[in-house]
C-alpha cells in the first residue's frame, strides 16, 4: 500500500487593514467630546445639587430666624418705647463708605451696606443667657429690652489695653474705637487681626435680651448653704444694684447712668460692706460697674416705670433746665437734678401732674420751628434718652465718656470664645466659674452669623395711589437720586405739609373733637439732625449715613398751647407703626461671594385708644 503523504495546503497571505491616522484622531476627538459633555452634565448636576442644598440651608435657617423674631415682636409692649436706627456702614466721621464683602474681593465688589438696629420692650418669661454661678440659680424676669443689630468683634490687639480681648471685665471700655466701626478699614493693607469687622461677610447679627430686674424691697439670697466658701449670710451673695442671682447687672438701661455709682437711687439702701460676688476678693465698694457694651451683661436693675420716668422727664417744668446724657460726668449731677425735680413737682401739681411720668407740654409750632427753642430742646433730649438704651453708642452721639463720644461702635460679640480653655483651667473656683461664664457669654448673643446687611423699615399701614404699602426707612426716596433714607412723611417737601401727615385717631367718635384730626408730627419721630441731613442737596445727602425713628409714650404736642375741651381726651398716645419689615442678607459660609436675601413683615401692637 502506497503511503500518501498529505501536503499542507498553501495559504496565501491576507492583508490586515488598520485605522488610518485621520480615523484615529476623529475617534479620539469623538471620545473627548463625549467625555467633556458627560463631565459638563455631571458638573451642572453637581452645581444644581450644591445650589439646591445652599438655598435649602439658607431657607431653613431663615425660617428659624423669622420664628424667633415673630415671637419677640408678638410680645412687644407699649409700656416701653420703640426705636429704629437706620444706618449705613460709615467711616469714623459718620460718612457712608463702600464695604468689601470678603478678604480678597475686588474693589468693584464693594458697595454701601445697611446695618440697621431696633430696640423695644417685651413681656414674657425671660432668663439670663449667662451660665449659672451656682446650680439652679438662674436670673429671670417678666420684662426685658430686646435689641436686634450687628455686633462687633474685638481685635486681638486689645490685649495691649489690659488683656481685655482675652480676659474682659464687665466694665472694659476700649480707648480705641476705629476697629469696632463696621466696614471701616484705614487702607488696603489693614489686616483682619487689626480690623476684624472690615468685611461684611464676617458680620454677626445679634439678638440681645436685657432682663429688667429691679431690686426687691427685701434682701434676696440664692445660696442657703453658702457658695464659693462664703456662708449663707455673706453680703456677697445677696441681690444688689450691680448683681442679680449672683450675675453682674447694670444699674440702669442708660449707657451713661450704667457707669455711675448711683447709690440707693435705684432701689433699697445697700448696707456697708455689700459688694458683688466677683468683687469679693478686692478692696473697695462696687469697683466695677457692669456695662452691656462689653457683651458680658444681660441684666439691668431697673423696671419699665423707672425707664419711662428717666426717658420722659429729664427737663424741669421751665423747659430750660435740661439734663442731657452728655452732661452727666458723675452720679451727683444726676441725683441732684432728680432731687430738685421732686421738690419742684411738689409745689407745681398743675403744670406737672403725675410727677416724673408726664413730660412738659410742647407745641407743634415750636418743635417744627427751624430755630432753636426750649420745646425743641426738650423733645431732642427725650429722643436722646431713648437712644441711651442701645447697648453701645452707634449713633455718634456726644458722651461724657471721651472714649465713646462721637463714635459709631457696636456691642461686643464673638463667634468663638477667645480664651475658654484657660478660663476653664483656673484653680480658684470662683474665678474659674465667672471667667468661664464670661467666655460663653461673648458668643451667646450671636443670632445670625455672616449677616452682611440688615434693613429695618416701618409702616403705618397706609397705601399709596397704586395700592402699595408705604414704607419708611428704606434705601431710596422716590424722586431723589441715590441711596437716600426715606423718612416720614416721604419727600422733603411734605415735611411742612401737614395735610399729608398720618392721623392715627381719625376713627374716634365725633365727640373727640379736634383729636380726630390731630396729626403725627414728623419731628416727633425723627430728630432734628436726621431731618437736617434729609433736606440737603442730593449730592450731600448721599453721604448721610443714618436716621433714627423714635416712638414713645404720650404725644407731647397734644393739645398744644391750649387745653382740651370737656369731651376731648386729656392725652393722646404717641402713634406707633403698624408694621415692621426686616430685610436681611446672609453670606454663604463656604463661598462668601454668594449671598441670599430674605424679608419678613411683623405686626406691631396697636395704638391704645384714648
Amino acid at each position: 500500500m502506497k503511503a500518501i503523504t498529505k501536503q499542507p495546503a498553501k495559504r496565501y497571505g491576507v492583508r490586515q487593514r488598520g485605522f488610518t491616522l485621520v480615523e484615529t484622531l476623529v475617534a479620539i476627538g469623538a471620545v473627548a467630546l463625549i467625555s467633556v459633555g458627560i463631565a459638563a452634565i455631571f458638573q451642572s448636576v453637581g452645581r444644581t445639587v450644591t445650589t439646591g442644598r445652599r438655598v435649602s440651608n439658607f431657607s431653613q435657617f431663615a425660617t428659624l430666624v423669622e420664628r424667633q423674631m415673630r415671637a419677640d415682636f408678638s410680645r412687644m409692649t407699649r409700656d416701653g418705647y420703640l426705636v429704629i436706627h437706620h444706618q449705613y456702614a460709615s467711616d469714623l466721621n459718620g460718612r457712608r463708605i463702600n464695604v468689601l464683602p470678603y478678604e480678597g474681593a475686588l474693589a468693584s465688589e464693594a458697595r454701601q451696606r445697611r446695618i440697621d438696629e431696633i430696640l423695644f420692650f417685651a413681656k414674657g418669661d425671660f432668663t439670663s443667657a449667662r451660665e449659672p454661678m451656682s446650680p439652679g440659680v438662674i436670673a429671670r424676669s417678666g420684662t426685658a429690652a430686646i435689641y436686634y443689630g450687628h455686633g462687633a468683634v474685638w481685635p486681638v490687639g486689645f490685649d495691649s489695653l489690659g488683656n481685655i480681648w482675652r480676659r474682659p471685665e464687665v466694665n472694659s471700655i476700649p480707648t480705641v474705637t476705629a476697629p469696632l466701626t463696621l466696614g471701616y478699614r484705614p487702607g488696603p493693607t489693614a489686616s483682619v487681626e487689626e480690623f476684624p469687622n472690615q468685611f461684611s461677610s464676617s458680620w454677626n447679627l445679634l439678638r440681645h435680651v436685657t432682663l429688667l430686674a429691679p431690686l426687691a424691697s427685701t434682701e434676696t439670697r440664692y445660696a442657703p448653704s453658702g457658695a464659693f466658701g462664703y456662708p449663707a449670710n455673706s453680703p456677697f451673695l445677696i441681690d444688689q444694684d450691680t448683681q442679680i442671682a449672683l450675675q453682674p447687672a447694670a444699674v440702669s438701661l442708660s449707657r451713661t447712668l450704667s457707669r455711675m455709682n448711683l447709690g440707693a437711687g435705684g432701689g433699697p439702701v445697700v448696707g456697708p460692706g455689700i459688694r458683688p460676688l466677683r468683687e469679693s476678693s478686692t478692696a473697695g465698694l462696687l469697683i466695677r460697674r457692669p456695662l452691656r457694651s462689653t457683651g458680658l451683661v444681660d441684666i439691668a436693675t431697673t423696671d419699665l416705670a423707672e425707664i419711662r420716668s428717666i426717658t420722659q422727664s429729664m427737663a424741669k417744668t421751665n423747659k430750660t433746665d435740661i439734663l442731657r446724657p452728655r452732661d452727666i460726668a458723675g452720679a451727683g449731677r444726676f441725683e441732684n437734678f432728680r432731687k430738685q425735680q421732686i421738690e419742684e413737682d411738689a409745689n407745681d401739681p398743675v403744670r406737672r401732674p403725675g410727677g416724673f411720668n408726664v413730660i412738659p407740654r410742647l407745641t407743634r409750632a415750636n418743635i417744627e420751628s427751624p430755630s432753636t427753642n426750649p420745646d425743641r430742646d426738650v423733645l431732642s433730649n427725650i429722643q436722646n434718652w431713648m437712644r441711651e438704651a442701645f447697648p453701645a453708642n452707634s449713633f455718634g452721639d456726644p458722651s461724657s465718656l471721651a472714649a465713646e463720644s462721637g463714635a459709631y461702635i457696636r456691642m461686643r460679640a464673638e463667634q468663638v470664645p477667645p480664651d475658654y480653655f484657660t478660663a476653664s483651667s483656673l484653680v480658684d473656683d470662683l474665678e474659674r466659674t465667672y471667667r468661664r461664664a464670661d467666655q460663653l457669654m461673648l458668643t451667646s448673643s450671636v443670632f445670625v452669623p455672616r449677616c452682611s446687611e440688615l434693613i429695618i423699615e416701618w409702616s403705618f399701614g397706609q397705601a399709596d395711589t397704586n395700592g402699595r404699602l408705604v414704607w419708611y426707612g428704606g434705601k431710596e426716596t422716590p424722586g431723589i437720586a441715590g441711596n437716600t433714607i426715606r423718612l416720614y412723611p416721604g419727600l422733603p417737601s411734605l415735611k411742612t405739609n401737614d395735610a399729608a401727615w398720618y392721623r392715627p385717631f381719625s376713627s374716634l367718635p365725633a365727640s373727640a373733637g379736634t383729636a380726630r384730626n390731630h396729626p403725627l408730627s414728623p419731628n416727633l419721630v425723627y430728630d432734628a439732625a436726621s431731618f437736617a441731613n434729609f433736606e440737603l442737596a442730593s449730592a450731600a445727602m448721599n453721604t448721610n449715613a443714618q436716621a433714627t425713628a423714635h416712638f414713645g409714650y404720650i404725644d407731647p404736642t397734644w393739645p398744644g398751647a391750649g387745653s382740651p375741651s370737656a369731651s376731648e381726651p386729656r392725652t393722646l398716645p404717641w402713634a406707633w407703626p403698624k408694621l415692621i419689615r426686616v430685610t436681611m442678607t446672609l453670606s454663604d459660609p463656604v463661598d462668601p461671594s454668594v449671598e441670599e436675601t430674605f424679608q419678613f413683615v411683623f405686626d406691631v401692637p396697636a395704638d391704645p385708644m384714648p
